[in-house]
């Protein structure tokens, strides 16, 4: 959602903006790529394409369609985020960090940081970065200098943090003898550990921050969740949840994309408000669902087939 549309990004490189009220398309931008991943910041769609084995481009669509600017990048743009002073951190496939103005597409600096990064968070006038090899490394925001790294044996999926402490997961765990992923807490100034929780799945997604809260999917469909405090174990459902999305939530109730459709939970109990399946039987294990997004009335999700070829991909809309 971004400008009063709803922007979906397309696997060929098309970007659609889609009327919120009925789903019809108010425009179309083509930006000749194969998509690697969309987000949306202050209105801009952020849309991330390779150009060959090793290149990429990211490129800012407004609400109206018209392309802002273009950031050519050494490997494939692979997650954005927004930091103060209106700056867009972006980082790749090959390891670089790339810093740029989002209202002029200025490269402020791009560095290599590590083999592969999955994502970045933009907190504390830090940021966090999550990598495949070389665990969370914190850096300063301005000059991409490093402040500490916290070395783990597994990849990090993803991270969040609080003014007070950083949270990530680790994909198989940072105990040999541990067979599933872990959660863990560091004080968000210095990376001393604070905490930790180890699953008896893996965990393929980084957690979401939501009131004092963790949320968690496993491996297995099951959504946790902990209190970011003392990483004491709060509840848990089993809802079949998409195991490679995020949750969204509003502050009272979680939204889980699915194997099926969506799941609402209440956020403090985890009591299943609502449940809405788009299939009763998806014709393979390929199939599955994106991370909600919800305005004030609407749950959007996006559903279908994610082999790299297929063209069986659905947008619902749902009342909240």
């Amino acid at each position: 959602m971004g400008d009063g549309v709803v922007f979906v990004a397309l696997q060929d490189g098309r970007v659609l903006g889609l009327r919120p009220d009925d789903g019809s398309v108010r425009w179309t931008t083509d930006l000749r790529g194969s998509l690697t991943r969309a987000t949306v910041v202050k209105g801009h769609a952020l849309v991330s394409l390779s150009r060959g084995q090793d290149e990429g481009v990211l490129v800012a669509v407004d609400g109206r369609g018209v392309t802002r600017w273009t950031l050519e990048t050494n490997g494939w743009p692979w997650f954005q985020t927004a930091g103060p002073h209106d700056m867009i951190y972006a980082v790749t496939s090959s390891g670089w960090l790339y810093r740029t103005e989002l209202a002029t597409g200025r490269r402020n600096f791009a560095q290599k940081i590590a083999g592969l990064l999955h994502e970045v968070v933009a907190a504390n006038n830090l940021l966090y970065l999550s990598t495949q090899q070389d665990g969370l490394i914190a850096l300063d925001p301005a000059k991409g200098t490093p402040q500490w790294t916290h070395r783990t044996k597994g990849f990090v999926s993803g991270a969040a943090a609080d003014s007070d402490q950083v949270y990530f997961t680790v994909g198989h765990g940072t105990d040999e003898s541990s067979y599933g992923g872990q959660l863990v807490a560091l004080t968000a100034w210095t990376g001393e550990k604070r905490w930790t929780v180890t699953f008896d799945s893996l965990v393929q997604v980084g957690p979401t921050l939501a009131g004092g809260q963790l949320l968690v999917t496993d491996n297995r469909g099951t959504l946790h969740a902990f209190g970011a405090a003392d990483g004491e174990r709060i509840w848990q459902q089993d809802v079949s949840a998409d195991v490679s999305s995020r949750v969204a939530h509003d502050g009272e109730t979680v939204y889980a994309g699915t194997s099926r459709g969506v799941t609402a939970l209440n956020l403090r109990t985890g009591d299943i408000a609502w449940s809405e399946q788009v299939l009763v039987t998806p014709p393979s294990s390929s199939y599955g669902s994106t991370q909600p997004v919800i305005d004030s009335d609407t749950v959007y999700l996006a559903y279908g087939d994610r082999t790299v070829d297929s063209t069986d991909c659905v947008l619902f809309a749902f009342s909240r």
